[in-house]
């Protein structure tokens, strides 16, 4: 009988762990989605100072406010693909160059076909000294 408990338990356990790993990835998307739509925002002033200036025949004057647009728009890709790396982290997955998620030990890539560098642990191999050991001895002055 507690031989069963403790499976129930367990069980109960990962049900909590994957539940609450699903909220926090439907948060990172959420906040996502939210960043999604600060850049765009961007994009439409930056079209909309381009237009004016545009129409105005002058465009040097949104030449300084269309820089500073640019620059927050990269800030927030930034802070994205950090979220991005989050849902990776607790989805045990990596990002490809191609933007697909995979499997962390997936050695090529389902979408692209990209290789991914595998890493080769040899359990034999000895650490080597940083410094090398003097084969003769000191020469003396």
């Amino acid at each position: 009988m507690d031989h069963f408990l403790n499976k129930l338990k367990k069980g109960a356990a990962v049900v909590t762990d994957k539940a609450q790993q699903a909220l926090e990835i439907t948060r990172l998307n959420a906040a996502i989605m939210t960043k999604n739509r600060e850049i765009k925002l961007r994009y439409q002033r930056m079209g909309e100072m381009f237009y004016s200036g545009y129409r105005d025949q002058n465009l040097s004057p949104a030449k300084e406010d269309l820089l500073k647009y640019c620059q927050e728009i990269e800030q927030i890709q930034q802070e994205i693909n950090e979220l991005n790396m989050k849902i990776n982290d607790l989805k045990n997955a990596k990002a490809c160059a191609c933007g697909k998620s995979v499997p962390v030990e997936a050695t090529v890539c389902s979408n692209c076909g990209a290789m991914f560098e595998t890493k080769v642990v040899d359990s034999q191999l000895s650490v080597k000294p940083t410094k090398p050991t003097p084969t003769e001895p000191p020469e003396a002055t």
